[in-house]
């Protein structure tokens, strides 16, 4: 991306980059609590209608990686003048032209989910046990109280 020119490499960044006006609507805040995380509902990454042939819409590819390539892809379609993403696989004659930062949402989702919701839904998961086994010990029933107060808390 060194070659191209300044007002390009703007321009390309503005095409790529989720709206402000709507990016806390689909995506949380970095200063959203854990326990607000944990709760944040995100999309589906694949939603199978009836088709003749719904082959079309399986992948031996893990979604990350598919979602990765067309971002690394996307920089090169936008230069060679293409300036939305669709299901060019659907049948019956409704496309839909996503534009381009779509995208960048689908990659931020794969990796919030990634990076963000799964770890602690995992600890989540862990303090629930521990809440379980903790009926005969105050003590530790306090200290899971506590975590989960925390999670309320820390963003």
């Amino acid at each position: 991306m060194a070659s191209v020119p300044p007002q390009v490499q703007t321009t390309a960044k503005d095409t790529f980059e989720i709206p402000q006006a709507i990016y806390f609507d689909i995506l949380p805040s970095k200063m959203t609590t854990i326990s607000k995380v944990l709760e944040f509902t995100v999309p589906l990454q694949c939603i199978l209608n009836d088709a003749p042939q719904p082959v079309q819409y399986f992948s031996k590819s893990a979604p990350d990686v598919v979602i990765r390539k067309l971002v690394e892809q996307s920089r090169q379609a936008w230069l060679d003048g293409f300036q939305s993403v669709m299901y060019s696989h659907l049948s019956g004659g409704v496309v839909t032209h996503f534009p381009l930062w779509v995208l960048t949402f689908w990659l931020a989702v794969v990796d919030f989910k990634r990076d963000v919701r799964v770890p602690w839904t995992k600890c989540s998961d862990w303090l629930a046990q521990q809440k379980k086994g903790s009926k005969k010990n105050p003590a530790r029933e306090e200290l899971v109280d506590e975590a989960r107060q925390i999670f309320s808390m820390m963003p």
